[in-house]
């Protein structure tokens, strides 16, 4: 027996449609809509203070509510070593509290050598055209505080 063409045009759709849903990945992420910059490398000197920026930057056509709650949690890890001024920023702590990008400026200051590591949580409104959701992104990077140079002993005329 011949198979109709009506029959056979039926396989081939179902076919190419289950070979399509299997080239479709199941667990693709969309492009993050925001992210947070912080430093790549951040070196300092053991007993200096240091002053670095935190970043919101939205991908384009969104932009980072100015009505809605802000919120950026900063956590050094070991939990001793390496203080910061303001763990937690708000709006008002940004440099332009009206910008839809803000940048924080953070002090940061350690007595003691060693190499920390910096857990950033945001939570903020993110806006597109009118429509705003709750947006909550991490990211993490690493300070290197190195110990302070060693002065070389004074020279002294002696005579």
């Amino acid at each position: 027996m011949r198979n109709s063409p009506r029959k056979s045009s039926s396989a081939l759709a179902l076919a190419l449609l289950a070979l399509g849903l299997a080239a479709t990945p199941v667990h693709a992420k969309p492009a993050p809509q925001c992210r947070i910059v912080v430093p790549q490398d951040l070196r300092m000197a053991a007993g200096e203070k240091t002053e670095f920026f935190v970043g919101l930057i939205p991908s384009n056509g969104f932009a980072v509510s100015t009505a809605g709650p802000l919120r950026i949690s900063l956590r050094p890890t070991p939990d001793s070593g390496l203080s910061l001024k303001r763990s937690e920023l708000v709006r008002r702590n940004a440099v332009d509290p009206a910008s839809t990008a803000p940048r924080f400026p953070v002090l940061a200051q350690s007595s003691t050598a060693g190499t920390f590591r910096v857990e950033v949580l945001a939570s903020f409104w993110l806006c597109k055209s009118r429509l705003c959701r709750p947006q909550s992104v991490e990211t993490t990077f690493s300070v290197l505080v190195e110990a302070p140079a060693a002065v070389p002993p004074a020279v002294t005329d002696i005579k």
